[in-house]
Protein backbone atom coordinates (compact mmCIF):
# COMPACT_ATOMS: atom_id res chain seq x y z
CA UNK A 1 0.00 0.00 0.00
CA UNK A 2 3.03 2.14 1.15
CA UNK A 3 4.17 1.77 -2.49
CA UNK A 4 0.78 3.04 -4.30
CA UNK A 5 0.84 5.96 -2.18
CA UNK A 6 4.77 7.10 -3.39
CA UNK A 7 3.24 6.48 -7.13
CA UNK A 8 1.04 8.57 -6.30
CA UNK A 9 2.36 11.24 -5.01
CA UNK A 10 5.37 11.25 -7.36
CA UNK A 11 2.46 11.80 -10.03
CA UNK A 12 0.88 14.31 -8.47
CA UNK A 13 3.96 16.64 -6.96
CA UNK A 14 4.39 18.39 -10.41
CA UNK A 15 0.84 18.98 -10.41
CA UNK A 16 0.45 20.28 -7.58
CA UNK A 17 3.68 22.29 -7.77
CA UNK A 18 1.92 24.57 -10.44
CA UNK A 19 -0.90 25.42 -8.24
CA UNK A 20 -2.07 28.86 -8.80
CA UNK A 21 -3.51 29.98 -4.94
CA UNK A 22 -2.54 32.07 -2.46
CA UNK A 23 -2.52 36.03 -2.28
CA UNK A 24 -2.68 37.91 -5.78
CA UNK A 25 -3.44 34.40 -7.61
CA UNK A 26 -7.11 36.02 -8.71
CA UNK A 27 -5.41 39.35 -10.17
CA UNK A 28 -3.15 37.19 -11.70
CA UNK A 29 -4.88 35.15 -13.10
CA UNK A 30 -7.36 38.26 -14.84
CA UNK A 31 -4.06 40.04 -15.74
CA UNK A 32 -2.66 37.38 -17.98
CA UNK A 33 -6.59 36.34 -19.57
CA UNK A 34 -6.21 39.96 -20.47
CA UNK A 35 -3.04 40.12 -21.95
CA UNK A 36 -4.22 37.53 -23.37
CA UNK A 37 -6.78 38.74 -24.98
CA UNK A 38 -4.84 41.66 -26.02
CA UNK A 39 -2.27 39.16 -28.06
CA UNK A 40 -5.54 38.17 -30.18
CA UNK A 41 -6.63 41.63 -30.80
CA UNK A 42 -3.03 42.72 -31.61
CA UNK A 43 -2.99 38.99 -33.83
CA UNK A 44 -6.43 40.21 -35.09
CA UNK A 45 -4.91 43.85 -36.01
CA UNK A 46 -2.29 42.45 -38.33
CA UNK A 47 -3.50 40.01 -39.78
CA UNK A 48 -6.22 42.73 -41.24
CA UNK A 49 -3.41 45.16 -42.58
CA UNK A 50 -1.04 42.22 -43.69
CA UNK A 51 -4.13 40.92 -46.14
CA UNK A 52 -5.13 44.32 -47.01
CA UNK A 53 -1.28 44.94 -47.73
CA UNK A 54 -1.08 41.31 -49.63
CA UNK A 55 -4.55 42.88 -51.62
CA UNK A 56 -2.94 45.91 -52.55
CA UNK A 57 0.04 44.60 -53.96
CA UNK A 58 -2.22 42.11 -56.07
CA UNK A 59 -1.79 39.36 -54.18
CA UNK A 60 -5.61 38.36 -53.47
CA UNK A 61 -7.31 37.27 -50.33
CA UNK A 62 -6.42 33.76 -50.70
CA UNK A 63 -2.80 34.91 -49.80
CA UNK A 64 -4.31 35.80 -46.13
CA UNK A 65 -5.28 32.34 -45.57
CA UNK A 66 -2.24 31.81 -43.29
CA UNK A 67 -2.95 34.96 -41.10
CA UNK A 68 -6.32 33.54 -40.72
CA UNK A 69 -4.93 30.20 -39.67
CA UNK A 70 -3.25 32.12 -37.09
CA UNK A 71 -6.51 34.02 -35.81
CA UNK A 72 -8.05 30.40 -35.81
CA UNK A 73 -5.43 28.80 -33.63
CA UNK A 74 -5.15 31.44 -31.12
CA UNK A 75 -4.27 30.06 -27.61
CA UNK A 76 -6.59 32.66 -26.72
CA UNK A 77 -9.25 29.61 -27.79
CA UNK A 78 -7.75 27.19 -26.02
CA UNK A 79 -5.75 27.93 -23.52
CA UNK A 80 -7.31 28.23 -19.87
CA UNK A 81 -5.71 30.75 -17.73
CA UNK A 82 -7.08 29.14 -14.47
CA UNK A 83 -5.69 25.65 -15.04
CA UNK A 84 -3.11 26.24 -12.55
CA UNK A 85 -0.27 27.98 -13.10
CA UNK A 86 -2.52 31.62 -13.47
CA UNK A 87 -2.53 31.89 -17.22
CA UNK A 88 1.46 31.61 -17.54
CA UNK A 89 1.11 29.56 -19.98
CA UNK A 90 -1.50 31.67 -21.94
CA UNK A 91 0.58 34.97 -21.48
CA UNK A 92 3.58 32.89 -23.36
CA UNK A 93 1.46 31.66 -26.23
CA UNK A 94 -0.41 34.74 -26.85
CA UNK A 95 3.31 36.31 -27.43
CA UNK A 96 4.23 33.43 -29.16
CA UNK A 97 1.07 33.73 -31.63
CA UNK A 98 1.41 38.02 -32.22
CA UNK A 99 4.74 37.38 -33.69
CA UNK A 100 4.07 35.01 -36.00
CA UNK A 101 1.18 36.95 -36.36
CA UNK A 102 3.94 40.27 -37.11
CA UNK A 103 6.13 37.66 -39.05
CA UNK A 104 3.20 37.18 -41.38
CA UNK A 105 1.96 40.47 -41.95
CA UNK A 106 5.63 41.69 -42.42
CA UNK A 107 6.90 38.74 -44.61
CA UNK A 108 8.30 40.67 -47.87
CA UNK A 109 6.02 39.56 -51.39
CA UNK A 110 6.30 39.49 -54.69
CA UNK A 111 3.56 41.68 -56.40
CA UNK A 112 2.05 39.32 -59.20
CA UNK A 113 2.97 39.49 -63.00
CA UNK A 114 0.01 39.43 -65.02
Amino acid sequence: MTSVRAAALATLAPGLALACSGPGAAEAIVRNELLGLLGLVGSLWLVVVGAVRRRRRGRGWLSASAGVLVLLLNPFFFVSSRGGDCGQTLLVAAAVFVLFAVTWAAWPMKARVE
